[in-house]
């Protein structure tokens, strides 16, 4: 779940909103985006949870595989912010 933003959370530039290091560090997880601010280097998953490398797994909601990740027997997709079971229909 994405949290309410608090001040200090972003800042707009050039018309573009840029989420600071505050706001990832609480959200907790990386997107994949190359956020400027991001404190996970690109790494990701949720924090404090196993995770393995994507599998070639798309998400049912939005199509995407690299915004996919595999944690144990179910994904999770950072861009749409839910988790998935592919094996159900």
């Amino acid at each position: 779940m994405t949290p309410k933003l608090q001040p200090g959370d972003y800042y707009i530039e050039s018309g573009k909103w840029i989420f600071t290091e505050q706001y990832h560090l609480r959200r907790g997880w990386c997107c994949n985006n190359e956020c400027r601010h991001c404190p996970f280097n690109g790494e990701i998953g949720i924090l404090d949870n196993k995770k393995e490398d994507n599998d070639g797994t798309k998400c049912p909601m939005c199509g995407r595989i690299k915004a996919v990740v595999k944690q144990e027997d179910i994904y999770f997709c950072t861009h749409c912010d839910m988790l998935f079971d592919p094996r159900e229909d």
